[in-house]
């Protein structure tokens, strides 16, 4: 049984992509010095103790993180801004 077989060709000609029905969003997060402050000041604050009396360094590291990154949303929030799609004309022959 050969393994070298021959695929068929695929040719696509004339494709219009549509506009997408649902808008889409872009995702940012804004920082400022003012949230750089109080992130620091949560981190100072946060009572570590679940990260140190782990001796699993696995767990240690997913309960630092996971208190970190609880933290680091809370301080720096994602926000949505919605933008139109363009409709995107293909031509392929």
């Amino acid at each position: 049984m050969s393994h070298n077989k021959l695929l068929p060709i695929l040719t696509i000609k004339n494709i219009l992509a549509t506009r997408n029905k649902f808008p889409l969003k872009q995702r940012s997060r804004f920082i400022n010095n003012k949230r750089i402050m109080n992130f620091q000041i949560q981190l100072q604050k946060e009572i570590w103790k679940s990260v140190y009396k782990d001796k699993d360094p696995n767990h240690t590291f997913i309960s630092f993180l996971c208190t970190f990154l609880n933290i680091f949303q809370l301080s720096f929030p994602i926000k949505y801004k919605n933008y139109e799609e363009k409709v995107i004309g293909l031509q392929k022959e």
